[in-house]
């Protein structure tokens, strides 16, 4: 997508590769279209038991969600207004925090697409500090290698607590996600009061200046 809306068409690519120019609400529905056709196909999201993903499941996935987050930049930057007169802000804010969670944790999109958003991530505060994970991870890798070379050394099997911590903090963080994702819809609600409090406070205020000049010209 070309500079999401700052101009009147988008590219997109068919699956032969072909290069269209399309308005942005085609580009949309194409964008529908094709994910909505993806998770559906058994051979790419298999159901049944037995089934194996297939080699390409992982840049499928990047492709999903790259798409999915031009269509949340475009409605951000030219619909927001309209979205928050709609009473819809929450649930678009709902999506955007999931799907930013979703690719926090497993890095599917590059850095330079999810720039144009990035100060709306800062202003929810959608993703915490990781740095004590980081750190966690890093002394149960250490912990880890050091249980290995006991093994190896002929000394006992403590890599299975470490891997047991390992499971904990992987159940924990899902649980700290969820978590930040309530506490991001509390702050979602607040936002949308304020602009509808902005949208109220600006109409009282036209109201007045044109009771005021209303009645100037009764007095003229």
């Amino acid at each position: 997508m070309l500079d999401y809306c700052g101009c009147r068409t988008y590219l997109w690519f068919d699956d032969k590769g072909k290069k269209t120019r399309v308005a942005a609400p085609q580009y949309i529905d194409y964008v529908m279209t094709f994910t909505q056709k993806t998770i559906s196909d058994e051979s790419i999201f298999p159901t049944k038991y037995a089934n194996e993903f297939p080699s390409s499941f992982e840049s499928i996935v990047r492709k999903i969600l790259r798409l999915l987050f031009h269509v949340l930049a475009h409605l951000y930057h030219c619909h927001f207004r309209e979205v928050v007169l709609l009473n819809l802000h929450a649930h678009l804010n709902c999506v955007f925090a999931h799907l930013t969670l979703f690719n926090h944790r497993f890095q599917l999109i590059d850095l330079k697409e999810t720039e144009i958003l990035q100060d709306l991530v800062v202003a929810l505060k959608v993703l915490s500090d990781d740095t004590e994970t980081s750190q966690q991870a890093a002394e149960c890798d250490k912990s880890h290698s050091e249980s290995l070379s006991a093994v190896e050394g002929g000394g006992g099997t403590s890599s299975h607590s470490c891997a047991k911590d390992t499971e904990t903090e992987t159940d924990e963080a899902v649980c700290s996600d969820v978590n930040e994702v309530g506490d991001v819809e509390e702050r979602i609600h607040l936002k949308a009061d304020l602009i509808l409090d902005k949208d109220k406070d600006a109409k009282c205020v036209d109201e007045s200046s044109t009771a005021r000049s209303f009645n100037e010209q009764i007095v003229h």
